[in-house]
């Protein structure tokens, strides 16, 4: 039997499994009290209801699972005779804060169920249940949008569910704890549908960053499914040659912004014409500037010199180093009698010459060249300081021709490199990780550099699948070389005979061809790689059981 009390005390007993609706409407009958609310009224306050009564369970969790657990233990012990009644007793007095915990949990409750409202229909029934299931957005591991369905919705909906079906029964507590269960392992699963495989938010920003450049990727790429990769590798075909060649266009310009040039190859053409342009532009800025010999340029100077000296014996030592050093010095003693600096144009013809002798040496020997272009670089630093002294209003073109100087470098280093792609123009990241972290190591290690971000990105996303001809790669090719064909031929022979066997074939064959390139497909693209429900754990971990547990109510007086 159902007991309600009403407003005066006196008790009305309802036969069991009879509806919230039937049990209000008597007691309105009987007692009074306020007017039938609408169904939206009652699902608006059944989810307040029930999302005060979720948050109360969900902070009083500890307590609920410490007496669940104490419940079953006391029931083995019951059943094997370890337990009896004078032995619980006497444990709950030697338990004075358990006891307090306990007496507190019931104090809450019973001010809950009389002071929160009760749902009148089955529909205010679902909304107090979703209310009580919220506490499960505060869980980790999926995102907000994941929770929401296989945490709160979903479970909740079940246990509901289940609820609804054993009402006024002792299955019920029980029922509605395996519906919740239930409910989120088949959104969870079903969520799969949505997003078919999830990534995880360090590659997502990984993608992020190629998209920010104007690069795009695949599904396989951008989730780093093993499958999805196979299935463009294999099954792609001209699709995904075509796919990924864009790709490489996509990546190589996004490097070559870096040097002010704007073009989808870096071929020799490319980079020569680039070299010229910011040669100009150094030549345009230091006709109409001076360099002035500070004691910083003094000293960085006389350091190179000294160190070309450690490096090489003296024997060994070109003397290139210190006739240019005298040629600096014999112009800044010139210009410091006409009270003047040192001329741009002499100042840009030797740079112009350190590089060349920098870059033919290069190979030759190491050392001599580091020499001169330590040379070089300490005179382009005393070019900047002596700009922004008497010219601050071409510092901001200074320093924006250096910074693509130094990037092109990175770039004719990084297409310098060996292999195909490089050949035909095309940066792979691997390349560019390799050159970027050459020209300052160090730099690149500590995550700075125009060229950082993009080199790391593409080469953790735009990676190409490595395990060809094993399980995965064969799992790929025999959906498209045996299973389609051999089932559509098997179709095709049924329906219409030989004729019928013949065009299966054909049909069954064509279908890998179509999965490739719409897995390919922008369409497709969008949809096999999208994180609507990014990053979806196990279906519901063990906290995730407890909570649902200790949400649900544990009789059926407390529903009421």
């Amino acid at each position: 039997m159902i007991e309600v009390e009403g407003p005066d005390g006196t008790v009305v007993e309802f036969p069991d499994g009879t509806d919230n609706a039937t049990i209000t409407g008597v007691m309105r009958k009987q007692f009074g009290g306020p007017q039938e609310t609408s169904t939206g009224q009652d699902v608006a306050q059944s989810f307040g209801s029930g999302l005060v009564r979720g948050a109360a369970e969900f902070a009083m969790l500890p307590v609920t699972a410490g007496r669940f657990l104490q419940r079953q233990i006391d029931r083995a012990g019951e059943a094997v005779g370890i337990v009896t009644p004078e032995t619980k007793a006497l444990l709950e007095q030697a338990s004075p804060v358990t006891q307090a915990l306990t007496g507190i949990q019931d104090s809450a409750r019973q001010t809950m169920d009389a002071t929160l409202h009760k749902p009148e229909t089955t529909v205010g029934e679902y909304a107090r249940t979703v209310g009580e299931f919220a506490p499960g957005l505060l869980g980790g591991g999926t995102s907000l949008a994941g929770r929401a369905v296989t945490q709160v919705a979903a479970p909740a909906i079940g246990s509901e569910t289940a609820g609804q079906l054993t009402k006024g029964t002792d299955l019920e507590p029980w029922a509605r704890f395996l519906g919740g269960i239930a409910g989120g392992v088949t959104a969870a699963a079903g969520s799969r549908a949505i997003t078919p495989a999830p990534s995880s938010p360090a590659r997502e920003a990984m993608v992020n960053t190629l998209a920010k450049e104007g690069v795009e990727v695949t599904a396989g790429q951008r989730t780093g499914s093993r499958n999805l990769q196979a299935i463009e590798s294999e099954l792609g075909g001209s699709a995904g040659a075509n796919f990924m060649e864009r790709q490489a266009e996509q990546f190589t310009q996004a490097a070559l912004k870096r040097a002010g040039i704007n073009a989808p190859r870096a071929t020799p053409e490319v980079i020569d014409a680039a070299f010229t342009a910011v040669g100009q532009k150094f030549a345009d800025l230091s006709a109409r500037n001076q360099l002035l010999v500070d004691n910083k340029l003094s000293k960085q100077l006389a350091d190179s010199l000294q160190e070309y000296g450690k490096k090489v014996a003296a024997s060994r030592q070109s003397p290139v180093v210190s006739e240019t050093l005298n040629d600096i010095v014999t112009a800044a003693s010139t210009a410091a009698n006409n009270g003047q600096g040192i001329p741009g144009a002499f100042y840009q013809s030797l740079r112009s010459d350190l590089t060349k002798d920098v870059q033919a040496l290069k190979m030759s020997d190491p050392s001599l060249s580091q020499a001169l272009r330590k040379v070089r670089d300490a005179l382009d630093d005393g070019m900047e300081r002596s700009i922004y002294r008497t010219n601050r209003q071409d510092m901001g073109a200074w320093r924006e021709a250096r910074r693509e100087y130094a990037n092109l470098s990175v770039i004719e280093d990084a297409v310098s490199r060996a292999g195909a792609q490089a050949a035909e123009g095309l940066i792979t990241p691997q390349a560019l990780r390799a050159a970027a972290a050459k020209g300052n190591k160090r730099n690149y290690a500590r995550g700075k550099g125009d060229f950082n971000e993009l080199a790391r990105a593409g080469t953790v996303v735009m990676k190409p699948l490595a395990d060809s001809g094993t399980s995965v790669r064969t799992r790929a090719q025999n959906l498209g070389t045996t299973l389609a064909s051999v089932a559509g031929a098997g179709v095709g022979g049924h329906i219409a005979g030989g004729p019928g066997y013949v065009a299966g074939a054909l049909a069954g064959a064509a279908i890998p061809w179509a999965v490739g390139r719409g897995a390919l497909s922008n369409l497709g693209r969008q949809y096999l790689g999208n994180q609507v429900l990014q990053n979806q754990a196990a279906p519901l971990s063990l906290e995730d059981l407890t909570r649902n547990l200790v949400t649900l109510p544990t009789t059926t007086r407390e529903r009421r």
